[in-house]
């Protein structure tokens, strides 16, 4: 009876489980504690084991006011679709929602929180467990090493005090889907100028699908980091010595190739994905007459290689 019950704990093999409750005298409650211990230090040991599969879980608040994105990577694509894994998953983004739900309150909502892997091992799963000792367990179960890399939430605006978050809505997508909310890859975008009727929403979800698709990595060319556009003009000048082009035509080279730069890494100025004649700002204005002109203030993209974060500048 023992076995079995902390075998369907923890899913750990069951020569550990006897070997944890032949040393604690067969006390099931210190018995699990110690597998969790075991869990821990064989994650330390696989540590070093490259871990480059996972998945992304996504969701909507149940009270609609913020969206959240977690990823936890894995060795192989084999665990990734297992349900312990899957399961590790949902249990981590539903612990980065329970404590970002005070958070609307506060006046930082409205902007987007990340959460680093040490901030996430200590979340609270339930009363008995925290996220770290969930992650030993499924390590432990699984026999591979995992990773907490990332989560991200991306707040409304207007919420604080109780005022209704009006005139805003939160899309989400995920590429390559093997569950509700979860995949490989993800986007959280918040639009504004829409309400939060179904057309709206909709709108939402397919600015989100561009995000995964053109990869941006800023909003709008004024929320370009001013080292970036140093680097990159720096750049530009280097080869436009080096091409030997006459230095009375760089301005005007330089110009153009900034225009360029931006279409490619910004949101608003790339072609969206579903129709290459117009730009997203483009799209979004003719999106639904009925909504009124709609922009986007912030998005949250998750790829296998890296989590990019990007919003308007008056929200830092």
């Amino acid at each position: 009876m023992y076995i079995s019950q902390l075998r369907k704990k923890t899913g750990a093999p069951l020569m550990d489980i006897k070997k944890a409750l032949t040393a604690t005298g067969y006390n099931v409650k210190t018995a699990l504690v110690e597998l969790r211990k075991c869990g821990l230090a064989a994650n330390r040991k696989k540590a070093g084991r490259e871990a480059t599969e996972g998945l992304v879980g996504v969701k909507i608040s149940e009270c609609n006011r913020f969206a959240a994105a977690v990823e936890i990577n894995t060795e192989t694509d084999f665990v990734s679709r297992s349900d312990i894994f899957q399961n590790l998953v949902k249990k981590v983004l539903a612990a980065v929602e329970m404590a970002s739900v005070p958070k609307i309150t506060r006046k930082s909502a409205g902007s987007v929180i990340e959460l680093s892997p040490s901030d996430l091992e200590t979340l609270p799963v339930n009363d008995n467990e925290h996220v770290g000792e969930a992650l030993a367990t499924a390590a432990m179960s699984l026999r591979e090493n995992i990773c907490l890399r990332k989560a991200c939430v991306l707040f409304k605006d207007n919420i604080t005090n109780g005022s209704k978050p009006a005139d805003e809505v939160i899309g989400i997508y995920v590429h390559g889907s093997i569950n509700h909310g979860l995949g490989r890859q993800a986007a959280l975008v918040k639009l504004k100028g829409g309400n939060a009727s179904t057309t709206s929403v909709a709108v939402a979800n397919k600015v989100a699908m561009h995000v995964v698709a053109a990869r941006p990595y800023f909003l709008e060319p004024s929320s370009v980091p001013l080292e970036v556009l140093d680097r990159e003009l720096s750049l530009m000048r280097s080869q436009l010595a080096d091409q030997g082009k006459p230095t009375k035509l760089f301005e005007k080279i330089l110009d153009g190739r900034m225009a360029k730069f931006y279409e490619e890494t910004c949101l608003v100025k790339q072609k969206f994905v579903l129709n290459d004649k117009k730009t997203v700002a483009e799209w979004l204005e003719g999106a639904d007459g009925s909504l009124g002109s709609l922009h986007v203030s912030a998005f949250v993209r998750i790829n296998p290689d890296e989590v990019v974060v990007a919003r308007l500048p008056d929200l830092d």
